[in-house]
């Protein structure tokens, strides 16, 4: 018996115009037997480098998908490793303007593990850092200003803010904030017991500023809706940023 292999490269087009592209995406990709095999390559219509690279192995993605940026040549703006079209391995986001890394985590068949952290695309400081266990996050997740300055710290279990979430003056060093969380929710603010707080003014418009952000969700989601500690930590971070810069 003779196994007959019929391996060819087909172009095709993707429509692509939310995504800046124009005329949409080419895209080359080697066929085998009818399916993708090997490293489909996709570039702007206009001549100009590879804007994606998906590696296929018999119709599945496997292996290392890389995002490059069709205004720079050669510069990676995004990879994430797959296997057996699930992601399994390192992923990383950098930022198309200045080449550093914004964003990485690592994933376990589709499932994230470990640290992810978040950096400055400008400075390059830490922004964000959380740990995930069985895929969720768990444990004390960190906020920082673009100076690489501790903002929040707060506890997460099982995805959902629980415990005391502290904020920081990035200047100081100094909690100006503490608020108890249960289950994703806020319960009754407490004050931070320190001489070099915030004004009691100020301290209400950061918990205005929160709470506005954590009701405008619930508006739109519905009261049963649980506050991750991913959303907790952009919202607070947001109103932090704009109390100081007032």
């Amino acid at each position: 018996m003779v196994a007959i292999i019929h391996l060819k490269l087909v172009s095709f087009r993707i429509g692509t115009d939310h995504h800046g592209f124009g005329g949409g995406l080419r895209c080359d990709a080697p066929i085998q037997d009818g399916t993708p095999d090997g490293v489909t390559s996709c570039s702007a219509p206009d001549g100009g480098g590879a804007v994606f690279e998906i590696p296929f192995k018999q119709g599945v993605v496997d292996g290392d998908f890389v995002v490059l940026n069709p205004k720079k040549a050669g510069q990676t703006i995004a990879s994430a490793r797959f296997s057996a079209g699930r992601l399994n391995g390192p992923s990383e986001i950098f930022s198309p303007a200045t080449g550093k890394r914004m964003h990485q985590l690592s994933w376990e068949q589709g499932v994230p593990v470990g640290s992810i952290e978040r950096y400055d695309e400008h400075t390059g400081k830490l922004r964000f850092k959380a740990d995930f266990v069985a895929g969720r996050m768990e444990g004390e997740v960190f906020s920082y200003d673009s100076e690489g300055r501790l903002l929040q710290r707060q506890q997460v279990k099982n995805g959902l803010a629980e415990g005391l979430v502290k904020q920081f003056d990035p200047e100081t060093g100094k909690v100006i904030k503490q608020t108890q969380w249960h289950e994703g929710y806020p319960q009754a603010p407490e004050a931070a017991s320190t001489t070099n707080s915030t004004t009691p003014a100020n301290d209400a418009k950061l918990e205005h500023c929160t709470d506005a952000k954590v009701a405008a969700f619930h508006k739109e989601k519905g009261d049963e809706e649980p506050v991750t500690a991913d959303m907790l930590e952009e919202w607070k971070s947001q109103c932090l940023a704009s109390l100081i810069a007032s």
